[in-house]
């Protein structure tokens, strides 16, 4: 009998300890269940207890999403940011970004950066399913006069690639991808576009492709990297590379990396390919520094920098666009918004020591004077005490 009443207490107190938790949990959510119905009643007003001690109740913040581009779960890369635009100037210079799927996401970054600039507007003119291979979908090159025909049109930005890992619709037949007709083939299209779009002075800013996560497309776009940068050659554009922006050590795909205020974040979104808020920012950094604030063909012509100018875009029988001396002024002057003769002379001596790494010139006797035999040391001078009025007395 006795042993039977132990058993019964153990039993007891061990369905006490394993469901103590749930119970515990049902009557809280129970009080707050209630606490909610009668805000709820009430329309609002005091929130109880509850929320005055934690700030809310559970459900409530179950409910709360992580910003985008932060280092939760939720990226929520479709959802627009909230922008708060300033009024433009009335003569603002216009960015025109045309492109893939990639251009828009640089083209809401730029919006973002120019938020609080009044005289620069963004124009977002990308497709997200274009390409340079299929033309079916959105011909550039037939966009080009509308384009260049802007208004105020400050500069042209370009990311046009991540729907190009295909076979090419050539007279002859399809042309398998990665082929050297379809390199040659694909590198004169760049050429092409780069020299049609240069026919009005203002930057051309061709973008390069990020890393992405699936591996397969990951090495398609390497090589139309290369392509791309071989195909800008010899033209006005200026091609930019932000591989290695958003790669890891090793060169391959990462998703997190630094913001613009140097926090790690999450730059990529969950596919792998896009970019999350923090990282449209920061794709959208590196192509705004070759933008000069308020610029167009007017005041370029004001300041005096004659940007490079081609008529026409014939192209030589390799597919490669013409290699020219360009005159245009050097794009930290264009950034940098001042007169290219207003640029320091070269400094002989701070290019010996900066570049070409010359050790500057050791005093005999001095700490650095490894020279051997030693040289004679100078003699010490003698202490100096200033004059005053006192001296002579």
């Amino acid at each position: 009998m006795r042993l039977a009443r132990l058993l019964i207490f153990c039993l007891g107190v061990l369905i006490l300890v394993t469901d103590a938790r749930p119970v515990f949990a049902q009557a809280w959510d129970m009080i707050e269940e209630q606490q909610d119905r009668q805000i709820r009643e009430r329309g609002g007003g005091n929130t109880g207890l509850i929320d005055m001690l934690f700030g809310g109740s559970r459900r409530e913040r179950s409910r709360r999403t992580v910003e985008p581009g932060g280092t939760g779960s939720r990226d929520a890369v479709t959802a627009t940011p909230r922008i708060t635009l300033i009024e433009k100037d009335a003569e603002a210079g216009v960015v025109v970004v045309i492109g893939d799927t990639l251009a828009t996401q640089i083209a809401i970054g730029l919006t973002e950066l120019y938020t609080d600039e009044p005289s620069v507007v963004v124009e977002d003119r990308s497709d997200g399913a274009s390409g340079l291979v299929r033309t079916d979908r959105r011909n550039w090159f037939d966009a080009v006069p509308e384009i260049l025909a802007t208004p105020r049109l400050a500069a042209v930005v370009i990311v046009v690639g991540l729907n190009d890992g295909q076979d090419l619709r050539g007279d002859d037949g399809p042309v398998p991808f990665g082929t050297d007709a379809w390199m040659n083939e694909y590198r004169s299209r760049v050429s092409g576009l780069a020299l049609a779009l240069s026919t009005r002075a203002v930057p051309i800013i061709w973008v390069g492709l990020p890393p992405v996560r699936p591996a397969q497309l990951g090495e398609r776009l390497q090589l139309i990297n290369r392509l791309l940068r071989e195909g800008t050659l010899g033209t006005a554009a200026t091609y930019v590379d932000v591989f290695t922006a958003f790669a890891d050590a090793n060169g391959h795909y990462t998703r997190q990396g630094p913001d613009m205020d140097g926090q790690n974040r999450n730059m990529r979104s969950s596919d792998g390919i896009h970019f999350t808020s923090a990282g449209r920012v920061r794709f959208a950094h590196f192509v705004e520094r070759f933008i000069p604030r308020g610029a167009n063909e007017q005041r370029l012509a004001a300041l005096g920098i004659q940007a490079a100018v081609y008529q026409g875009s014939a192209l030589s029988e390799d597919g490669i666009g013409p290699i020219v001396s360009l005159e245009a002024a050097p794009g930290s002057a264009i950034a940098l918004d001042v007169d290219p003769d207003e640029v320091l002379p070269r400094d002989e001596n701070a290019v010996a020591r900066l570049v070409e790494g010359q050790a500057l010139p050791t005093l005999a006797g001095r700490a650095d004077d490894f020279s051997w035999p030693p040289q004679a040391a100078l003699p010490a001078r003698p202490a100096q005490h200033p004059a005053n009025e006192f001296d002579g007395l």
